[in-house]
């Protein structure tokens, strides 16, 4: 898990909660355990928040709830499209400076690339990707994988609003 990660998607929906009230929201993690987290979180918010509580109930009930709010993981986000994805990556450095492992979860899988594209076209207006990796913390040239090499691909772009090929 990546605890100040998933405050800061949190504290993200929260506010986006509050300013975009007519727009679907989802939000997807690379694992169970982080989607876990994040919507423990959301628990908390909720309780504590009437506009989270009423945002959430809001878009149970529009739609006959087919644009309800959710937090899932990359294995299950399949068939589910929001105004908005919020995606937390959660991989980065152990320790302040330190490298980070090469190991991206269901990314690693031969299937990846597939999961990763799923998750790429779920929003209909905007992703927002938090993340505590560079796209040069991810070591291609060591790494063949097709979805490591998308997901490298996918965080240059969120930083420079270039998509280069990923193989």
């Amino acid at each position: 898990i990546n605890q100040i990660e998933a405050r800061a998607v949190v504290k993200e929906a929260v506010k986006f909660m509050s300013q975009f009230p007519h727009l679907s929201l989802g939000i997807c993690t690379m694992n169970k355990d982080q989607m876990d987290l994040i919507n423990e979180e959301i628990d908390r918010e909720r309780f504590r928040l009437k506009h989270v509580q009423d945002y959430i109930a809001q878009w149970e009930e529009k739609n006959d709830s087919l644009e309800s709010f959710f937090v899932k993981n990359l294995e299950t986000i399949q068939g589910d499209e929001r105004d908005v994805m919020f995606i937390s990556t959660l991989y980065g450095p152990e320790t302040i400076g330190g490298k980070p492992h090469q190991r991206f979860g269901p990314i690693n899988s031969s299937q990846g690339h597939r999961r990763l594209n799923v998750l790429f076209t779920r929003a209909k207006k905007n992703i927002v990707t938090f993340t505590s990796l560079n796209p040069t913390d991810i070591l291609v040239n060591e790494n063949k994988n097709k979805g490591v090499r998308m997901f490298r691909a996918w965080l240059e772009y969120s930083v420079t609003g270039v998509l280069n090929e990923y193989d």
